[in-house]
């Protein structure tokens, strides 16, 4: 697990948090340049997969006015069927991201901005749970989630190439919540 010390910088505290990891083909993450090069940074596994961290970003701004309890990103989640899991190789911090936060003294209550970069899965996967009626519901329910349209609009209708990056799953629920 990983997860920062918060870190001041005048009125912002800042901290990396531990969203999980996952594995994807190395070959697709490096594109062109050849195996013989990125291994010697990153040795893949024996299915050609490397991890990939989900680090989240956590600002909390101490300004006088109000408190803003800051996440960018929600890591990859825990929604996904076991065989995905075993698949993605996906490892979670004790807790999940609900614990990464805890470890560091902030419950999901007390995030009120929630910003996602992009829709990918690994990006927003923690952004939204499964309710008891078995409805998605935000993780963050008093947050307020910043997302650009263009990319809600991208993630609604995806081309065949990028289709497998965004997971309905992962940001159902979070419409009533867009800004």
């Amino acid at each position: 697990a990983y997860e920062s010390a918060m870190q001041t910088f005048g009125r912002f505290q800042i901290a990396a948090v531990d969203g999980g990891s996952f594995a994807l083909d190395g070959g697709a993450m490096f594109g062109i340049v050849p195996r013989p090069l990125w291994e010697k940074q990153v040795r893949p596994d024996a299915r050609n997969r490397i991890t990939l961290a989900t680090r989240c970003l956590l600002v909390v701004d101490n300004s006088a006015a109000t408190r803003r309890v800051i996440l960018v990103d929600s890591g990859i989640g825990d929604k996904f069927p076991d065989k995905e899991k075993e698949i993605f190789d996906i490892q979670l911090p004790e807790g999940g991201l609900k614990g990464s936060l805890a470890r560091l003294g902030f419950a999901p209550e007390d995030v009120t901005d929630l910003v996602i970069t992009h829709l990918h899965f690994d990006h927003v996967g923690g952004a939204t749970e499964r309710g008891e009626n078995g409805v998605y519901r935000p993780t963050f329910p008093n947050a307020t989630v910043h997302v650009q349209r263009r990319m809600w609009k991208w993630a609604e209708h995806p081309t065949e190439k990028d289709a497998g990056s965004f997971r309905p799953d992962t940001y159902e629920g979070l419409a009533g919540k867009l800004h």
